[in-house]
């Protein structure tokens, strides 16, 4: 909206705080897809979305991993390698998502809605880049750490770990 001229609203999103459910102790939401045909250019392996989930529960913070139903398929290959991890695809709507995402300490993902939707709700966000967003137009309004490689296949496991909080 800048690039235009328009000053962009300041948007209030608490009211959604109250919505869905309410998950014990200190979790990460996990966002392992992404939506778009760009032949998965926006999307990081799920081999190390795995790996994080099990360096996230070493660190005392609960994976979950979101979105939808047909990404369940994701979340099982993520719960092998963390078998702590709760599986939430399906499970939220829009509203639900909101709230979950309020609550939560950290959310990881790429250059999606819930991911934006995470870092609107105040929740810290490490958001995963590849040359096919553009960070001038579409970072995540928020508490958002950017991290990006041209494809995000080279984007390593331990770079995204070292901005882990």
């Amino acid at each position: 909206m800048a690039v235009a001229g328009v000053t962009p609203a300041n948007v209030d999103l608490t009211w959604l705080s109250g919505h869905g459910p309410v998950l014990e102790g200190r979790y990460a939401l996990l966002v392992p897809a992404t939506s778009g045909s760009h032949g998965g250019a926006k999307t990081w392996p799920v081999d190390r979305f795995a790996a994080l989930a099990a360096i996230l529960w070493s660190r005392g913070l609960r994976p979950v991993v979101i979105g939808t139903a047909a990404e369940a398929g994701l979340a099982a290959c993520i719960r092998t390698a963390c078998p702590e991890t709760l599986d939430m695809t399906g499970k939220t709507s829009i509203l639900e998502l909101a709230g979950l995402a309020h609550r939560a300490a950290l959310t990881v993902g790429g250059d999606t809605g819930p991911v934006h939707l995470a870092a609107m709700m105040g929740c810290r966000t490490i958001a995963l880049f590849s040359h096919y967003s553009d960070p001038v137009h579409a970072t995540p309004v928020g508490d958002t750490r950017l991290l990006r490689a041209a494809r995000l296949e080279d984007l390593t496991l331990e770079r995204v770990a070292a901005v882990l909080p």
